[in-house]
């Protein structure tokens, strides 16, 4: 297993200007300066080599080792089917006596189009086709990134999808089942619209609300959401006032993400999304939605039930 050792972003810099004096390992290769950049995690700076682009980036910190020497071990078993990932051990010299040394991480970048340019350029069809494809192989290998984002994915011209800055993976699938959701979201509300594939999506309003307006103004308006109150109990109206979700609940809390906890006049907690349709069954003592994960956590008696982002029971 390969050793890293922490370096700066300084050692980094000096090492992309004359890689000839600090890189040693990596032969004919030439740094673009100008995407030179770093995080709290790592410094990093594209490269070419025998023509061929990639990303080449080194450890700021010991959290930034762990994660990469586990991303290593990860992605093993997959070989370059998520992403061409190598640790190379002692590349980079981080004193001019050579007297230390530390590993950078090279991964080959495919030519294609950042997602976040692919969303103007790419049909919508094509975009979620990607999606679904880049879903199965992370399944097949139970893989996420918790980074997975329109800016760590290239599309190529056959409409795959290739992740990088990879070394943030871990294992289990379903860690990215809300990230999915998300840029399915991206590609409808941006690719499709513009162009021109699909209509919004149309919903039947059938009633208008008739409490006072008083009555649900003084709840606020989240995710085009508001709680209203009448004698029968409480739902849901949109901004313009017309009822979405109609008043059938003993409570219910604010919509986040997309979905509110509700509580039955029986008093059992459950999940509703925004046309009120049930995601997670109205029959539990206690729902807890975290939003950074996306997980639903639903208590009954001594029993945990566990549900994904999407809503589905995975324990």
């Amino acid at each position: 297993m390969v050793t890293l050792s922490i370096c700066n972003f300084y050692n980094f810099r000096d090492g992309v200007r004359r890689p000839d004096l600090w890189i040693s390992g990596i032969r004919d290769i030439v740094f673009d300066l100008e995407t030179l950049r770093c995080n709290s995690f790592y410094a990093e700076c594209e490269a070419m080599m025998e023509g061929r682009k990639y990303l080449v980036y080194a450890p700021l910190s010991m959290d930034a080792i762990r994660k990469a020497m586990f991303a290593e071990e990860l992605l093993k078993p997959s070989g370059t089917a998520i992403c061409d990932f190598r640790l190379r051990d002692n590349a980079l010299s981080l004193n001019s006596c050579m007297l230390g040394s530390c590993a950078l991480i090279v991964e080959y970048m495919p030519e294609g189009t950042p997602l976040t340019e692919a969303l103007h350029t790419h049909s919508a069809e094509h975009l979620l086709e990607g999606l679904n494809e880049l879903k199965a192989r992370l399944k097949q290998y139970n893989l996420a990134l918790p980074n997975l984002s329109a800016d760590n994915i290239i599309v190529d011209a056959h409409h795959k999808w290739h992740p990088i800055r990879c070394s943030f993976v871990v294992s289990g699938w379903r860690k990215n089942i809300k990230t999915f959701k998300i840029l399915t979201d991206l590609i409808n509300d941006t690719a499709m619209s513009d162009k021109g594939l699909f209509s919004e999506p149309m919903h039947k309003y059938t009633a208008t609300i008739s409490a006072s307006p008083y009555a649900f103004n003084r709840f606020p308006l989240c995710n085009n959401r508001r709680r209203f109150i009448t004698e029968r109990g409480v739902g849901f109206v949109d901004n313009r006032g017309i009822v979405i979700v109609p008043d059938i609940y003993r409570s219910a809390k604010d919509f986040v993400e997309e979905r509110a906890i509700v509580t039955s006049h029986a008093g059992l907690e459950g999940i509703i999304n925004k046309q009120g349709v049930v995601m997670v069954p109205i029959e539990y003592d206690r729902v807890e939605f975290d939003v950074e994960s996306g997980v639903t956590k639903a208590y009954k008696g001594l029993e945990c039930h566990t549900y994904d982002y999407m809503g589905n029971r995975i324990s």
